[in-house]
């Protein structure tokens, strides 16, 4: 009389493996009662486990497992023409040889024949790890001013010098490819950076200048490479007035005043006509 080994949970689904030659006892999803052993069976939807011959080669792999658990498992093999589609290349369990010494040895034969070297067990080809998702907002919230200005494109104020600096560290950062494009991850910083940056201020406080300064200004725009003109100076001198932006031309210091602040006086009648005399004596 056939001696069969411990029940293994099958859910309602055929195993994968299960050959349509092998012997099976069956137990229902709704009793306990195990039917007698058969060869074919379609009503899997109806079955809570299965039971194999003690001496199957399924159990062998199962014991192997259970007794290296510090090692990958084996999967069960039934026999086949050629290795399994998700054979890892290492090692392979022998039905009673026990492990393969080499790994990955391409000459093995598949297929079961009786023999101690039937292989019975693989290991499958573990599944990549994926990289962690990188976290947009701690690596746009640890960027300098620089770095975020130098993603959005507003570094015209950086010197040469400064904008190699900062580039060179957003590609040691894998923001900026080798030409200092950005990368698909820069492309996302930047757009994070760009949805978080401060809102700009309603208002803001611009200090007064004079006439002579408001054309200083003008004359650094031109960079001294264009002829001055006067009526878009003086177009501009109006603007500065319009908005209030230009101050009044600051009255000339008289050498009464100048005397006063050199030597800590008050101006006193006095004083005044003692600078005239001397502005006399020149």
């Amino acid at each position: 009389m056939t001696e069969y080994g411990p029940e293994i949970v099958v859910k309602e689904k055929r195993p994968e493996w299960l050959r349509n030659d092998e012997l099976i006892m069956l137990r229902a999803v709704d009793n306990e009662v195990w039917h007698r052993p058969v060869q074919v069976f379609d009503n899997w939807e109806y079955i809570a486990a299965i039971r194999l011959p003690a001496d199957h080669p399924y159990y062998t792999v199962a014991r192997w497992n259970a007794e290296h658990p510090d090692e990958r498992p084996f999967e069960y093999w039934p026999g086949g023409d050629e290795a399994p589609a998700d054979w890892d290349r290492g090692e392979v369990l022998f039905r009673d040889a026990g492990l393969s010494l080499s790994k990955g040895q391409v000459g093995f034969n598949w297929g079961h024949l009786g023999g101690s070297f039937d292989i019975i067990g693989y290991r499958r080809v573990e599944p990549a790890v994926a990289a962690p998702e990188p976290d947009i907002a701690a690596i746009g919230g640890k960027l300098t001013e620089p770095e975020r200005e130098r993603l959005l494109g507003c570094y015209g104020h950086m010197s040469g010098a400064a904008y190699n600096l900062v580039s060179e560290a957003l590609h040691g950062n894998g923001l900026l490819d080798r030409e200092w494009n950005l990368t698909p991850l820069g492309y996302r910083v930047a757009k994070w950076c760009k949805q978080n940056a401060a809102p700009e201020p309603d208002t803001v406080t611009l200090k007064r200048v004079t006439r002579v300064e408001c054309e200083a200004l003008y004359k650094e725009w031109l960079d001294n490479k264009t002829p001055f003109d006067e009526e878009l100076n003086g177009v501009m001198l109006y603007a500065f007035h319009k908005l209030g932006l230009l101050a009044p031309d600051p009255v000339p210091e008289t050498l009464a005043d100048r005397y006063a602040r050199e030597t800590g006086r008050e101006v006193t009648p006095e004083l005044v006509a003692f600078a005239e005399w001397m502005e006399g004596q020149r």
